[in-house]
């Protein structure tokens, strides 16, 4: 929604940040690695030791990391269909590997099972992706502006951005937190799902 919605403020946000970390040399599909990298080990934290505040930390890293690179391509000029495509790719794991390393954390049943309501949000994280891939992938919506507006209500950067603020709340106010936030974002994911899918339907008929 942010994205699609304010996209001047995203460029302004996105410049700084590419300028900014350009100073480190790294590439751009040095970055996504990291990112790939950081959310793995995320997720290991999570599975093998449950230690909720070090994995957090680490999801948030490679949340950032994953923000990074393609801030540092636009910056630098440098942006490529394979960087696009390897970007992509990334984000479906780092995403993947936060929300299945939460699943490792007891919460409270909140109408339905945790865990449940995570493999939900899994879910239906993919399908916002796949919507609009396939709408992509079937020249349905094909330019870059339409494929902007096709955004919907909930987007990746705001779906990580709320699991990953209430894993961090949830060290301090109990895991209750987490099942809430998954299953708020469920029916917003839901909510963006359709909304994608309708853009399609209408686009297709033109």
């Amino acid at each position: 929604m942010l994205k699609s919605g304010r996209p001047e403020a995203v460029d302004k946000i996105e410049t700084a940040a590419g300028k900014l970390f350009s100073k480190i040399p790294m590439t751009p599909n040095q970055w996504t690695l990291l990112s790939v990298v950081l959310g793995a080990a995320g997720f290991l934290v999570s599975a093998v030791y449950r230690n909720l505040g070090q994995s957090v930390i680490l999801f948030l890293a490679a949340f950032a990391a994953d923000y990074i690179d393609g801030s540092v391509a636009k910056y630098r000029k440098k942006t490529t269909k394979l960087g696009a495509y390897i970007d992509g790719v990334s984000d479906r794991f780092v995403e993947a590997f936060i929300i299945v390393g939460l699943m490792f954390y007891d919460a409270p049943n909140i109408l339905v099972d945790s865990k449940i309501s995570l493999a939900t949000l899994l879910f239906f994280s993919t399908m916002t992706s796949y919507t609009r891939a396939y709408a992509d992938h079937k020249k349905i919506v094909t330019s870059e502006n339409d494929l902007r507006k096709m955004g919907g209500l909930l987007e990746r950067f705001e779906r990580v951005s709320i699991l990953l603020a209430s894993a961090a709340a949830s060290l301090y106010y109990g895991s209750a937190i987490i099942a809430y936030a998954s299953l708020f974002l469920i029916v917003l994911s839901g909510i963006t799902v359709v909304q994608r899918i309708l853009y399609s339907v209408k686009e297709a008929g033109r």
